[in-house]
């Protein structure tokens, strides 16, 4: 993988090594959000993909607090 497919990866997706460091919050309280709110990992025609998130479905649960 290139760089560049790197970096379309991460505007499409979090994981959560990413949100540790996007939003510096422990990685026991990102699953913690992410089950208090049961967000489901990505899959792709009904097959999981791993512990991979939307940004855009996630994102806003860790913005929340920081923009407000």
């Amino acid at each position: 993988m290139t760089d560049e497919d790197i970096a379309v990866f991460h505007r499409k997706f979090l994981t959560v090594s990413t949100v540790e460091a996007e939003f510096g919050l422990h990685r026991n309280t990102i699953l913690a959000v992410l089950r208090a709110h049961k967000v489901e990992p990505f899959s792709f025609d009904g097959k999981p993909a791993g512990s991979i998130w939307l940004r855009d479905s996630i994102e806003k649960l860790f913005t929340h607090d920081r923009n407000s």
